[in-house]
């Protein structure tokens, strides 16, 4: 059974998260598809297999499959429900039935007393609600898969890592980007504004709206052409990288935004 190690700590690679929401085949960008892109980043360091699912039948395959996988001690699932909430329930109370085993996170309308009621009698192990950060949510999942025995013992006893001597950062007043081995990267002043948009934002990624209302008021009523300069400007950016001999640490999150995933210092003045 392969294993991962990472920071110090240990996980079984086929621990598995099922994302259930009916919208992700059907909506190309938005909330949604803005939060399971950036909790899948996420969750994947770790080494947990990730699984969307649009559909009920999809889900029941999945959890059943990893809960009887032959000779797999602990072999167990994540699933998050993130449909209607009347279908959440639904989906939880028949997954208690197929595979008893997994641990059920559901998205409720709300934290009314009635709601969570229906919400934990349906079977589910943990709950969330409204606009949830991503960092937040994976952190809660994180959490119900300890609380559940999910094969993430080593987690709760994670060392804090120290903070990184060096990383990425600004120089000359963020007109130019130093790379953590020292390497300096001018910047075209779209570049600048882009980047300094982007490390300013929570968890340092943001949507393209985000971004374009932010570089390009003139396109706030014109997201695709904003969406294109903006993808033309970020080729660039990783070509001007990719000429120092770095990689540009910035993701793609399929068609939703971008995201800064280096370690990320204050300026410098030079």
């Amino acid at each position: 059974m392969g294993k991962l190690l990472t920071g110090g700590v240990v996980l079984v690679k086929q621990l598995k998260l099922i994302w259930f929401d009916p919208l992700l085949g059907e909506v190309e960008d938005g909330p949604s598809q803005y939060l399971v892109q950036a909790v899948r980043h996420h969750l994947e360091d770790y080494g947990l297999a990730f699984v969307r699912c649009t559909d009920m039948d999809a889900v029941y395959q999945e959890a059943f499959m990893s809960a009887a996988v032959p000779g797999v001690r602990g072999m167990r699932a994540l699933v998050l429900l993130n449909g209607v909430f009347a279908q959440n329930c639904a989906v939880a109370h028949y997954l208690r039935a197929v595979a008893p085993g997994v641990c059920i996170v559901v998205r409720t309308p709300d934290y009314n007393e009635q709601t969570l009621m229906h919400a934990l009698q349906s079977g589910i192990d943990g709950y969330f609600s409204g606009q949830v950060a991503p960092h937040f949510l994976s952190t809660l999942l994180f959490s119900r898969m300890r609380g559940a025995g999910l094969g993430l013992p080593s987690l709760m006893h994670i060392e804090p890592k120290p903070m990184p001597d060096h990383g990425w950062c600004f120089a000359e007043q963020s007109w130019a980007m130093v790379s953590p081995d020292g390497k300096k990267i001018r910047l075209t002043s779209s570049e600048r504004a882009f980047l300094l948009a982007l490390v300013r934002q929570p968890e340092m990624y943001a949507s393209h709206e985000v971004l374009i209302e932010q570089l390009w008021f003139d396109a706030k009523d014109a997201i695709d052409s904003g969406r294109e300069r903006m993808s033309v400007m970020v080729s660039r950016l990783r070509q001007k990288f990719k000429g120092k001999g770095l990689e540009l640490p910035i993701r793609t999150l399929h068609g939703n935004g971008y995201m800064f995933y280096g370690p990320f210092l204050e300026r410098r003045s030079s």
